[in-house]
C-alpha cells in the first residue's frame, strides 16, 4: 500500500479477512452436523446453500442500485471516478 491508500484498504482488507474466517467457521459447523435421518448427508446442502443464494441476490440487488446511481447525474455527477473516465466512454456517459 502506498501513503496515499488511506483507511479504506485497510478497512476492506480487514473485512475480507472477517468474511473469510466466517465462511471456514461455517463450513466447520456444517461438515460436523449429524446427518439427518431420511435424506442423509445430502439435507446439509441446504445449509449452505439457502444462505450463498440470499448473499448473492442481496450483492445483486446493491450493485444495482450503485451502477444505476453513479451512473444517473446528480450525487456522483462530480465525484473524481467520473473525471477519470477514458475519452471513448464519453459518448455513453449520461448527460450532465
Amino acid at each position: 500500500m502506498n501513503e496515499k491508500s488511506g483507511w479504506g484498504d485497510y478497512i476492506l482488507y480487514l473485512l475480507g479477512a472477517v468474511v473469510i474466517i466466517i465462511l471456514v467457521r461455517d463450513i466447520y459447523v456444517i461438515a460436523r452436523l449429524p446427518q439427518e435421518a431420511q435424506q442423509g448427508a445430502i439435507f446439509k446442502i441446504i445449509f449452505f446453500h439457502v444462505p450463498v443464494a440470499i448473499t448473492a441476490m442481496i450483492a445483486a440487488a446493491v450493485a444495482l442500485v450503485a451502477s444505476v446511481s453513479f451512473s444517473s447525474p446528480g450525487i456522483f455527477a462530480t465525484t473524481r471516478w467520473r473525471s477519470r473516465s477514458p475519452k471513448w466512454a464519453s459518448p455513453f456517459s449520461p448527460p450532465t
